[in-house]
């Protein structure tokens, strides 16, 4: 399972990236410099211990080397 946290104004989602990460899943946050609100990303990164923090486009290529590992 891979988690990917994105812009947002909660804290929701680093219990989220908790739970995945407690079941040997993978969590990635956008680059709180580059999120439009960067509360969330910067609450999961103080908060737990991202696989990845990537920028949106980091994130996107990322998807696709997911893709076409299939």
């Amino acid at each position: 399972m891979i988690g990917i946290l994105l812009s947002g104004s909660n804290s929701d989602g680093t219990i989220g990236l908790r739970a995945i990460q407690a079941f040997g899943g993978i969590s990635v946050v956008q680059n709180p410099l580059s999120a439009d609100m960067p509360f969330m990303p910067n609450n999961a990164i103080l908060h737990t211990v991202p696989d990845f923090v990537l920028s949106t486009d980091e994130i996107l290529e990322f998807i696709k080397e997911i893709n076409q590992e299939e």
